[in-house]
């Protein structure tokens, strides 16, 4: 582990996740992965929390196109 300590200001915004929305796959099996994550939070980065969460919400099911949740999925959004 790895102490850092980070100044934030008002409006920023950081978010903590369970590995399970990485791993969650499609029918094709593969993963969403850390850079199709990062692109859904870059993407919805403007949106209001509740609207984000709709939006990462929706962009994960169609990623997985009906496959049954393979983990638990926990993000977790917190602005200054």
């Amino acid at each position: 582990f790895e102490d850092r300590e980070l100044e934030l200001s008002k409006g920023d915004r950081f978010f903590l996740t369970s590995d399970g929305i990485i791993d969650q796959n499609n029918p094709q099996r593969r993963s969403l992965g850390v850079r199709r994550f990062c692109d859904i939070i870059h993407n919805s980065s403007e949106m209001p929390l509740s609207v984000q969460q709709a939006f990462i919400e929706e962009r994960v099911a169609q990623w997985s196109e009906g496959q049954p949740q393979r983990d638990d999925i926990c993000v977790v959004g917190v602005e200054i």
